[in-house]
């Protein structure tokens, strides 16, 4: 369905913006060079950034595949809301937004 592709999309996005502020040399040639810089330096890269596999660094994400994820996810990624965030999600309907997520 379009919803579907455009959610997908949408994902993808997200998970291209993580890997480049995730990674060191490609977070640098964006801040100095901007989209279009990046765009340039990966079209010479080997393995460019533009064609991983968004889906699979999801996965090793929680996973905890990675040291750092891993430590992330035991230290803060699960923590519980603060009364403040649990007041919030209260009034959306709870924590999947009443959505059935």
């Amino acid at each position: 369905t379009a919803a579907r592709a455009a959610a997908e999309l949408r994902f993808m996005q997200i998970g291209l913006a993580w890997r480049v502020i995730k990674d060191d040399a490609l977070r640098a040639i964006y801040l100095a060079c901007g989209w279009d810089g990046l765009v340039k330096a990966e079209s010479y890269a080997e393995a460019s950034v533009f064609e991983e596999d968004f889906f699979r660094h999801y996965d090793a994400f929680f996973q905890g595949e990675d040291e750092e994820d891993r430590q992330y996810l035991l230290l803060g990624g699960s923590a519980p809301l603060s009364d403040d965030e649990e007041e919030y999600e209260e009034r959306r309907g709870g924590r999947g937004g009443g959505r059935g997520d």
